[in-house]
């Protein structure tokens, strides 16, 4: 009986653990040892020549001059990435980094400014992944209605982003798909919502086993 205790705390812990460094990282800690994690992010950004093709979509940026696409994309614990492709959906390279909350990104000329919504703080990169600049005091009016909207167009070719797949419109009006990560993203948040299940039901049999006690208790008294 001791053991099956044990062994119920020990997996409580471990499912409840984990949900509250999420939580906490998802709703309001910025500060780790003193540094704000946006600012931070932005220089922790490296180059990589690796396709993270895994990962959901959370928003694009269509480079005028030459076609190339950037994307941002979410993985799990923090990874972030923005991933550059030619017009037609071939790699190129990409920035990977760390950061607890959302991220946006845009072109700069051949530059990738890359955003960390909640730090407020945008980072612009060159092509061998060298920090240019850090620019602080970004309006989120800005991010949510131009870097990161669902609908662009550019050079008269209108582009669209809905649950991670990014559609191209031909002159006729079709779609053509450049990027389709819809079910990757139907997976990830299936992850979530498993995980949360489980713990419910973790609590309600240790809340019932409390109750339960409680009764006993009371019976005997």
């Amino acid at each position: 009986m001791m053991k099956m205790k044990y062994l119920f705390r020990i997996v409580s812990a471990v499912l409840i653990v984990p949900l509250v460094i999420v939580l906490a990282y998802r709703f309001g800690v910025n500060y780790h040892f003193g540094m704000n994690y946006g600012l931070f992010a932005s220089y922790g950004i490296k180059l990589t020549e690796s396709e993270f093709d895994g990962y959901i979509i959370d928003c694009f940026d269509v480079n005028a001059h030459t076609g190339n696409i950037l994307i941002c994309c979410e993985g799990m614990m923090s990874i972030k990435t923005v991933e550059i492709y030619t017009s037609e959906g071939s790699f190129q390279y990409g920035y990977t980094f760390l950061d607890p909350g959302s991220i946006a990104a845009e072109w700069e000329g051949d530059n990738v400014i890359i955003y960390s919504v909640r730090g407020g703080y945008g980072t612009v990169v060159d092509r061998e992944g060298n920090t240019i600049e850090v620019r602080s005091e970004i309006g989120d009016s800005y991010l949510n209605q131009e870097v990161c909207a669902d609908d662009k167009t550019v050079g008269g070719t209108k582009y669209r982003l809905r649950h991670s797949k990014l559609v191209r419109f031909a002159p006729d009006g079709s779609e053509i798909t450049v990027f389709d990560r819809s079910g990757r993203r139907t997976l990830f948040d299936l992850s979530i919502a498993v995980y949360f299940i489980v713990l419910f039901t973790v609590a309600i049999i240790w809340i019932a086993r409390v109750w339960r006690k409680n009764l006993q208790k009371m019976a005997e008294g």
